[in-house]
């Protein structure tokens, strides 16, 4: 039996927090190229930096840019 081919998303650019200041966790998934299972098992986890609201978790742009090693401004 022939294997599937595996194909990824593209990896979009992380936003300038001027920009958009908060992302969601899908959002934060679809750059880091993750599913949307992943990404929010990596919040839970702390391994990306988290702001809670209620129970809505948000990703701080500038906190992910320094993550990433990117400028934040």
């Amino acid at each position: 039996m022939a294997r599937k081919k595996r194909t990824f998303t593209p990896v979009r650019a992380v936003p300038k927090a001027e920009v958009q200041p908060v992302l969601t966790v899908p959002e934060m998934g679809a750059i880091l190229g993750l599913s949307r299972a992943s990404a929010y098992g990596a919040a839970h986890r702390g391994e990306v930096p988290v702001v809670r609201a209620g129970k809505r978790l948000m990703i701080p742009t500038a906190e992910l840019r320094k993550l990433l090693g990117l400028p934040t401004t």
